[in-house]
């Protein structure tokens, strides 16, 4: 994904894909499309234990920064992620 890009969160996402991705920003600002601000880079996503709060893992991936509705949303990683079509 390179900057300037229209995308949208990916269709179908497995439950701890659609946990993170809601983790990250609300559900209605998922329903826009986003423009990727920064390109591809190294992000951390920590797993939180759902019972105590605890981060228990710690996982390298590939994120980008996207602007959505006029917010800015960092390190989303591009395995939730989609171009946009049209």
């Amino acid at each position: 994904m390179k900057k300037g890009e229209l995308v949208t969160l990916r269709y179908k996402l497995q439950s701890p894909d659609l946990v993170l991705a809601y983790g990250i920003a609300p559900k209605d600002t998922w329903a826009n499309p986003g423009v990727v601000v920064r390109g591809v880079y190294e992000g951390q996503i920590r797993m939180l234990d759902p019972v105590t709060g605890k981060s228990y893992a710690t996982e390298i991936t590939p994120v980008v920064d996207i602007m959505i509705i006029g917010k800015l949303i960092q390190e989303v990683p591009i395995k939730i992620l989609q171009k946009a079509e049209g």
